[in-house]
């Protein structure tokens, strides 16, 4: 499920990539064993860089080809660093099975870039460590994850929330946005990223919002887009009574706040906040 296409030192990496696009062209990764290529590796022993594969008759996007780097950001390309990481068992398992997306808004399989990784991985490791100890009490604290125009922060939180969902790790993860057009748009992402094992639950009215809180999660309504305004109205809502809003609070929450530098102060995240 991973071509690696090694060069020697004398050859450039753009040449491996032209080799690649070569076998797609002819049609190698359209049968048999090859059909099964989920991502492109193209490395000579100092550098690298890998891409998702995009199908059959599909020039490769260079914006989808990407560097490995560490933690830090920093660029790690030397093929030891490679072998002993990127493509080391498990991770290499991982990045199949964890961190491709089959888009359906423009059918083309994608693979988070070293950073989405990272953030997303630590994401789910956070809640996973809540889950060791407790959920009760006012001391379990997030974290913010930054990311600049057009770096993918949407794929970033949709895995995040995939894999909190998938490993069983909250009971609900709320997707919060700060206005409605921004919640529309990015339901739509998330039911293009998602497939068939997780349900995306939009809401219409804070009832609707209600509802979906307290449901079993046996019903499938784990993941739950909403706005930050429909979330703050959750207890000041004359139609919530007390039973409802101990169910909601017994349940593991997670929040991810898109747009976290405008929503994270005043009046509505500290209701959340007291609510929850």
């Amino acid at each position: 499920v991973i071509h690696v296409e090694l060069k020697s030192s004398k050859v450039k990496l753009h040449q491996a990539v032209e080799q690649i696009q070569a076998y797609s062209d002819f049609g190698i990764f359209r049968h048999g064993l090859f059909s099964l290529i989920q991502i492109f590796v193209a490395m000579n022993p100092e550098d690298m860089c890998y891409f998702a594969n995009p199908g059959f008759g599909i020039k490769f996007n260079k914006d989808y080809i990407f560097k490995w780097a560490d933690a830090d950001n920093i660029p790690q390309t030397h093929w030891k660093y490679i072998a002993e990481t990127f493509l080391s068992i498990p991770m290499a398992h991982q990045m199949i099975g964890y961190y491709t997306v089959a888009d359906k808004g423009d059918n083309t399989m994608k693979v988070l870039r070293s950073y989405q990784y990272y953030a997303a991985d630590r994401i789910a490791r956070k809640v996973e460590k809540v889950n060791q100890m407790h959920w009760d009490g006012n001391d379990i604290y997030g974290g913010f994850i930054e990311h600049t125009t057009g770096s993918g922060k949407t794929l970033t939180s949709f895995k995040a929330a995939q894999l909190i969902a998938k490993r069983k790790l909250a009971d609900k993860v709320v997707f919060l946005v700060d206005r409605i057009e921004l919640g529309n748009q990015s339901q739509e992402e998330y039911a293009n990223f998602t497939d068939a094992s997780i349900d995306i639950h939009d809401t219409d009215n804070t009832d609707a919002l209600i509802g979906k809180l307290k449901s079993p999660e046996e019903d499938g309504e784990i993941l739950i887009v909403t706005s930050i305004q429909k979330m703050s109205r959750v207890k000041l809502d004359d139609g919530v009574n007390a039973h409802d809003i101990e169910l909601i609070q017994a349940k593991r929450i997670v929040f991810i706040i898109d747009e976290a530098h405008r929503d994270v102060f005043g009046e509505m995240l500290r209701n959340i906040k007291e609510t929850f």
